[in-house]
């Protein structure tokens, strides 16, 4: 039993790991060359932080621009 697991163990970790890296290769915003600032102006313009407060917006507020 520990040989068949022993595969199955390394070949879920690297399956995950692909996944991984093509959810943040697509989904995570690109920040080379951008100001703090900038970065920001991009999550306040998309209602992924609070202007105020600085933290993320939960599902119960509302974007100001919906």
């Amino acid at each position: 039993m520990m040989e068949f697991s022993g595969g199955l163990t390394y070949g879920f970790y690297g399956q995950i790991s692909v996944l991984s890296a093509i959810f943040v290769w697509e989904f995570v915003p690109k920040t080379k060359g951008k100001t703090l600032e900038n970065m920001r102006e991009y999550l306040e313009k998309n209602c992924l932080i609070d202007s105020f407060s600085g933290f993320l917006l939960n599902n119960e507020k509302e974007c100001p621009d919906e």
